[in-house]
């Protein structure tokens, strides 16, 4: 099994803090009808853009966009149980927060923390934790599709803290 990280943060000019989403592909192409597993990390960046550990009062929500003619058969695992008030509810895209036609479905997920701590644990020390997992099935005839990260109120940012739109491209294994 192949191991690929993909750091998608966006650069732009640091005007508040940042929530980074960093998925973490375990494959590299993808060949029809076979799993595609997607691990996504979370950490945060300053407004002058260091890598710090900044808790907030959670992500609400992160939508993860997908296409399901390309990808189905999913199962989201070992979501962080810090706060989670909604893990994997999958949905019709019809908001298109993403600007992606082609992503008509998407994965809800929302950690919302009465206090300014989450995550807890460790984060403090590593500014890293793993938000879940999910693993899709890609379809027999899959050519190729992108995964995007949205923040759910369509703004670009969450609870004081910018969310840059975020993707990831699987391809098509020769």
């Amino acid at each position: 099994m192949v191991l690929c990280t993909f750091v998608l943060s966006v650069a732009v000019a640091f005007a508040q803090n940042q929530h980074v989403i960093t998925p973490v592909l375990q494959t590299q192409n993808v060949s029809p009808g076979n799993p595609v597993t997607l691990q996504v990390n979370y950490s945060t960046r300053n407004a002058n853009g260091e890598s710090v550990a900044i808790l907030s009062s959670g992500i609400a929500p992160l939508l993860l966009h997908f296409d399901p003619n390309q990808l189905s058969s999913l199962m989201v695992m070992n979501p962080l149980p810090d706060d989670l008030t909604l893990a994997g509810s999958q949905q019709n895209d019809r908001q298109n927060f993403d600007g992606d036609p082609m992503t008509t479905r998407r994965l809800n997920f929302q950690w919302v923390s009465t206090s300014v701590d989450w995550p807890a644990g460790d984060f403090v020390n590593t500014n890293s934790v793993i938000l879940f997992t999910v693993t899709f099935t890609a379809s027999p005839t899959f050519s190729g599709t992108t995964i995007r990260f949205t923040d759910g109120n369509g703004l670009g940012s969450s609870q004081g803290f910018t969310l840059p739109i975020q993707s990831i491209t699987l391809n098509a294994a020769q």
